[in-house]
C-alpha cells in the first residue's frame, strides 16, 4: 500500500514558478523532443526569440526586447517553443516559456479575456493567447494552465447558443477571418485536451 502511494507521489511535482501548482506527470502529454533531447547545433529561431524576450515575459512585435509587449506576438512565440518540446519545466528554453506563460496569465482579466476587449487587435489577440494557453495545458496537464485555458474558452462561448464572438464580436473587420482560424485551432485542441466546450461550438466549426 505504501509503495503504491509512493509511486503516485512520484508523479506529482510542485512547480516552483507557479506556487501551489502540482503537476501530474503521469498524465502529461510529453513532446518527443522534451527533457533536453534536442541535439545542440547552430543557433535556431528559438535561440533568437529567447534573447529578444522582454523582462516581463512578453514579446514585442518588432523583436525589440525594450519595445512594448504585443499580445499576439507573445502568444505566437510561446506556441513556437511549445511546438518544439520546450515546456515550462523541461527543455533548454524552459525559463522563456515560464516567463511567457506568466505574462499571458498576468494580462488575462477576471472574465477570462486576454488583454482589454476594447483593444484594436481584439479578438485576434485573445484567439492566439487562448491557443497558447490551451496548448500549454494539453502538453503539461498542469491545473493552473487548465483554469486559464478554460476561462479563456468560457469567454468565447459565454453567449450560449448565440453566434460566437469571433462572428459578431467587439471588433468586426478584415481580421475576423484570421481570428476565427485561431479560435478554431484553440477550440479543436481544447477538445483534444478534454476541456469543457458547449456542443454547438464544435458543430459550428464543422459547418
Amino acid at each position: 500500500m505504501a509503495s503504491g502511494s509512493a509511486t503516485a507521489a512520484e508523479h506529482r511535482q510542485e512547480d516552483p514558478w507557479f506556487p501551489g501548482l502540482v503537476e501530474d506527470t503521469a498524465t502529461r502529454c510529453e513532446h518527443p523532443t522534451a527533457r533536453g533531447r534536442r541535439p545542440r547545433g547552430p543557433p535556431t529561431a528559438l535561440d533568437w526569440l529567447s534573447v529578444h524576450q522582454r523582462p516581463d515575459g512578453g514579446f514585442a512585435r518588432d523583436g525589440d526586447p525594450e519595445g512594448p509587449a504585443d499580445l499576439p506576438a507573445t502568444g505566437l512565440a510561446i506556441l513556437a517553443f511549445l511546438a518544439q518540446g520546450e515546456m515550462p519545466k523541461h527543455g533548454e528554453h524552459r525559463s522563456v516559456v515560464q516567463r511567457g506563460l506568466r505574462y499571458l496569465k498576468g494580462v488575462q482579466n477576471p472574465g477570462g479575456c486576454f488583454g482589454p476587449p476594447e483593444a484594436t487587435v481584439f479578438p485576434l489577440a485573445h484567439a492566439i493567447a487562448t491557443a497558447a494557453m490551451v496548448e500549454a495545458w494539453r502538453l503539461t496537464a498542469s491545473p493552473l494552465f487548465r483554469r486559464s485555458a478554460q476561462e479563456a474558452l468560457d469567454h468565447i462561448t459565454r453567449r450560449g447558443d448565440s453566434p460566437p464572438p469571433w462572428e459578431s464580436g467587439t471588433r468586426v473587420g478584415p481580421g475576423d477571418a484570421v481570428a476565427t482560424a485561431w479560435l478554431a485551432r484553440a477550440t479543436l485542441h481544447a477538445a483534444l485536451g478534454r476541456l469543457d466546450l458547449p456542443p454547438w461550438t464544435i458543430d459550428r466549426l464543422r459547418a
